[in-house]
């Protein structure tokens, strides 16, 4: 499925390994890396709070919000480059939408969503700017899917899930060097 991603030009690589390295690259330092895996999360919780506040549908028992069907794409996409991943996502996404449900029950939902952005935004560009001592390689794309994609396959790789596969995408990252 990886080349959907590649047709449609949402991908730098030729592979998914290659956009893969091509991300690890720009996360190669362990505390940038680390403070992305922790970011993330949050940079994800606050997008999804916007989308949060438009229902799609009303019913007495639930409500479809815009955030359910981004959730419902980002699993799909997820699953489609890497089953376990696409698993793993489900209860993440599971986790965020029982997180914003919590939040909207409050009186203080915009103030979460603006701090989880803040903190979101402060992690990442102090793991750029600190410890890669670059700038990161914005690409929309890149930022809302691949990156997060990435995060979650690293988990899954420190725990040692597909070895070949990740042993493929360290040897691949040197490729990328002055790339944007």
């Amino acid at each position: 499925m990886a080349s959907f991603f590649i047709s449609m030009g949402l991908f730098k690589g030729k592979t998914l390994a290659e956009e893969l390295a091509f991300v690890r690259w720009y996360h190669k330092h362990p505390i940038n890396l680390t403070l992305h895996t922790i970011g993330v999360p949050f940079l994800l919780y606050s997008i999804f709070a916007l989308l949060h506040c438009v229902k799609l549908y009303t019913s007495p028992s639930f409500t479809i919000h815009l955030s359910h069907v981004f959730s419902l794409l980002y699993v799909v996409g997820f699953t489609s480059l890497d089953l376990l991943a696409g698993f793993c996502s489900i209860s993440v996404f599971y986790w965020m939408h029982q997180l914003l449900d919590y939040a909207d029950a409050t009186s203080q939902y915009w103030l979460i969503a603006f701090s989880a952005a803040l903190f979101a935004a402060v992690t990442q560009l102090t793991g750029h700017f600190k410890y890669e001592k670059d700038s990161p390689a914005f690409r929309f794309f890149e930022a809302v899917f691949t990156t997060p994609f990435f995060i979650l396959l690293n988990i899954l790789f420190v725990i040692g899930w597909k070895p070949k596969f990740y042993k493929q995408i360290k040897t691949l990252t040197p490729m990328w060097k002055g790339v944007r």
